[in-house]
């Protein structure tokens, strides 16, 4: 009798079932899937013991030409279409936070130089009031030649009043 074997995308795990049994594999536990030998496919499930070896030519379902389309079909059943969908929206967010962030530091929105060898550094949008909480507040110090760049509360958001740029911490 002939070995069969049935993968099928069922969710969150794949089912095989091999000559009538079956058994589900979480697609979060499998690490890899690849080619060990020219026509025997593995899933790698991170332990020795439960990795499973699929040889092709027992696949009877999704039917395949080659080891290499079933192992890409198998790595195209476990890509979670909302995670990669998420993770598409998670870089054109980060895109758009540092194309932001360059823009606003840029140049600053406000400065004040003072006596004492400080300077206050304000980056807001434009049209920001100073009195609101949406500034990032550079201070530089001078002394001696020597130049210190801190920021309020040692960060750069912009969740400073301006107004209030003496009285916060720096660092």
């Amino acid at each position: 009798m002939a070995n069969t074997i049935e993968i099928e995308d069922s969710g969150d795990s794949l089912r095989i079932t091999e000559n009538g049994k079956t058994r589900f594999v979480i697609k979060r536990h499998v690490r890899q899937v690849y080619i060990i030998e020219p026509s025997v496919v593995k899933l790698d499930i991170g332990a020795a013991l439960q990795n499973i070896y699929l040889k092709h030519s027992d696949v009877v379902s999704p039917f395949t030409q080659s080891a290499e389309e079933l192992r890409d079909m198998m790595n195209e059943m476990l890509r979670d279409e909302c995670v990669t969908q998420i993770n598409q929206q998670i870089s054109e967010i980060a895109i758009s936070v540092d194309a932001i962030n360059s823009e606003i530091f840029i140049e600053a929105s406000i400065e004040e130089q003072i006596n004492t060898g400080e300077t206050y550094y304000g980056y807001a949008l434009p049209g920001s009031q100073t009195s609101e909480p949406v500034w990032a507040i550079q201070k530089v110090s001078e002394d001696k030649g020597i130049l210190t760049k801190q920021w309020a509360d040692g960060n750069k958001n912009r969740d400073k009043v301006w107004d209030e740029r003496k009285n916060l911490q720096y660092a």
